[in-house]
């Protein structure tokens, strides 16, 4: 029973995020909780284990999320309009494909199985793809802000040093801001200066691209294409990615290079590792926890001399994003991207205790100390991960307490925590001895010397 924890997580993160949209509800927040404990039981109780029944597993969740996406009224804020309705269409007909595939299932009549997984796999990059086109203008200010940015580098102007307009007209208690670090700003002005495409592109970008690294991990290991449209559809169909999608949220710009650095890990390469962990440095200043978690675990399964290299690579990449805008005005960036983020009071409507507390109660908790024990998470857990696969769930463990107790905590950053528990069924899932059990390995072929 044990071992379907976190399938079953999965499906109830997925469902709370769709029902709340990342907004304040204490039933929710409370299960949500409840959630996060129960990953805690089985990370002391259970050694990660390629389940026998990963088949099943995969139809509970594909079958759960069809369920979800098919109440399609709730899956963007979209007007109406023809893309809308496509999307709503594509919704309705998705539902079809789990059932298909749990009834061949059942039959064992596996000879279709694959066409039915590609079909549903390409459905849900359709819809993902109409999603712009569906919601051109949404209300929310990070769409404003990142064109507004954007727009701003392209006439000579720091981004993280000009107005920006100001749609809640105050409400939100500070002046909006381009508060994110500049390794999510480069991929956006590719897609909307240079190909002339809307911004959000950069993420179905993102996505895909992660899906296609994984897929393409996946061929070096002759894992089936099957399996491979699974893994897909796990990630695919979480129901709240098509509202952060549309609400222009970059958190799904770092999936790939998030990919780059556990591959990166698992096959010893310290180039890959190194600067797909630059980049992560480089672009939100939450991953500060996964860059401990990870050099925490380097320093337990790496030779020092491959440790060096790795910091030394994501040195070079942290530096390169950072230095021009350091040198433009590194006083505007600090000010706007760190001190002023941290003087930010809860938000009254995130999914979050903190958010609770000061709603309710008008009761503050100490983020300092809130931040500590985060750091303190990343480095334990970091540092006692065996496999690939724990390093994951530690840093999902660390991120879902991290996030539980923020001052603000929206949908965005619980769907960003999905992807680490996503990656970690991914991991344990697979038949690949290489991917799925212990990478002991590590401390015997490259024991850690001085």
């Amino acid at each position: 029973m044990i071992q379907t924890i976190p399938a079953i997580a999965y499906i109830l993160l997925g469902y709370i995020l769709k029902a709340t949209h990342g907004h304040l509800y204490v039933k929710e927040l409370v299960i949500l909780t409840v959630i996060s404990f129960a990953l805690v039981v089985y990370h002391f109780c259970q050694a990660e284990q390629p389940s026998r029944k990963q088949n099943q597993g995969f139809i509970g969740i594909y079958l759960a999320f069809s369920i979800m996406i098919l109440s399609s009224t709730e899956l963007i804020y979209a007007g109406d309009n023809v893309w809308a309705a496509a999307i709503e269409l594509i919704a309705d007909i998705q539902i079809v494909f789990p059932l298909l595939y749990g009834f061949l299932e059942i039959r064992k009549q596996y000879q279709y199985q694959t066409q039915l997984l590609g079909l549903s796999v390409l459905s849900m990059v359709v819809m993902f793809c109409l999603v712009p086109l569906a919601s051109p203008d949404p209300f929310i200010d990070v769409f404003v802000v990142t064109n507004h940015a954007i727009d701003s580098l392209f006439s000579g102007i720091n981004p993280y040093n000009t107005e920006y307009p100001d749609i809640y007209q105050g409400a939100l208690g500070y002046s909006p801001d381009f508060v994110y670090w500049p390794g999510l700003l480069y991929p956006m002005i590719l897609i909307k200066k240079i190909l002339h495409l809307d911004v959000r592109y950069t993420q179905i970008l993102s996505i895909l691209a992660a899906i296609l690294l994984l897929t393409g991990f996946d061929f070096s290991h002759s894992n089936s294409t099957s399996k491979q449209l699974r893994n897909s559809l796990m990630f695919l169909m979480m129901p709240i990615a098509f509202f952060v999608l549309e609400q222009a949220w970059l958190d799904s710009i770092m999936f790939p290079f998030i990919v780059l650095l556990f591959e990166g890990i698992k096959c010893k390469s310290n180039a890959m590792t190194g600067l797909s962990l630059g980049y992560l440095a480089a672009s939100r200043q939450t991953n500060l926890l996964l860059i401990i978690l990870v050099l925490s675990y380097l320093w337990r399964h790496f030779k020092s001399r491959s440790l060096i290299k790795v910091i030394g690579y994501a040195g070079l990449m942290f530096g390169v994003l950072m230095l021009p805008f350091w040198l433009w005005d590194f006083p505007a960036f600090l000010q706007t991207t760190v001190l002023q983020v941290l003087q930010y009071r809860p938000s009254t409507d995130s999914l979050s205790w903190s958010a609770y507390l000061w709603a309710y109660h008008q009761f503050l908790l100490n983020s300092s100390l809130l931040l500590v024990l985060a750091l303190l998470m990343s480095l334990i857990l970091g540092y006692r991960a065996k496999t690939i696969a724990q390093l994951t769930f530690g840093t999902l463990l660390t991120y879902f307490f991290f996030f539980l107790t923020l001052k603000q905590a929206y949908c965005n950053y619980y769907y960003y925590l999905s992807f680490y528990l996503f990656l970690f069924l991914y991991y344990t899932s697979s038949k690949n001895k290489d991917i799925s059990v212990s990478l002991s390995r590590f401390s015997t072929e490259q024991p850690k010397t001085s």
